[in-house]
């Protein structure tokens, strides 16, 4: 007897395609998750870099910040438009000024310099003349979250990072 193979059967087409189709939604839900991943990690690298931005200021300002100067301070608090002292001689309560309202132009993204911005960023410096804590928050998920209890329920409160510096 002969026995002649003309083709695969209907079944095994079947299996094959659901086989397929189960791993492009593998692939599909890998690739979205490494998205959100690096998402995150972007947003994460720039609110650090912002966080460092006004540490480094603080100190390099460090008559000013033991004067007070930076002791309270939220991006949300309106501010007066000030010179630039990079190239005008400014006070050291002038250049707290000027410092703070170039950090409040990272987070509303006027600054050239930071590329992009944080969604719904918020940075706050609360100090007492020698320690400083800045923390910066921002919506990773962009869920609408607007609460600054830094609590970690993304649903309700805002991501953070909190960095604390001593002169």
């Amino acid at each position: 007897m002969r026995y002649s193979i003309k083709g695969f059967s209907l079944l095994e087409c079947l299996i094959a395609l659901s086989i397929l189709a189960f791993t492009l939604l593998g692939l599909g839900r890998l690739h979205i998750n490494a998205f959100h991943d690096f998402s995150a990690s972007q947003q994460r690298t720039h609110a650090v870099a912002l966080a460092l931005d006004m540490t480094e200021r603080i100190r390099a300002n460090a008559g000013s910040a033991r004067a007070g100067y930076y002791n309270q301070f939220s991006t949300q608090q309106p501010s007066t438009p000030i010179a630039g002292c990079d190239d005008n001689v400014c006070s050291p309560q002038d250049f707290t000024r000027y410092d703070l309202a170039q950090w409040r132009e990272h987070f509303s993204g006027l600054a050239k310099q930071t590329g992009s911005t944080l969604p719904g960023g918020i940075g706050v410096v609360s100090g007492d003349g020698l320690n400083f804590r800045v923390t910066v928050m921002w919506d990773s998920d962009r869920s609408g979250a607007t609460g600054t209890g830094c609590s970690g329920n993304k649903s309700v409160d805002l991501d953070c990072f909190t960095l604390t510096t001593s002169l």
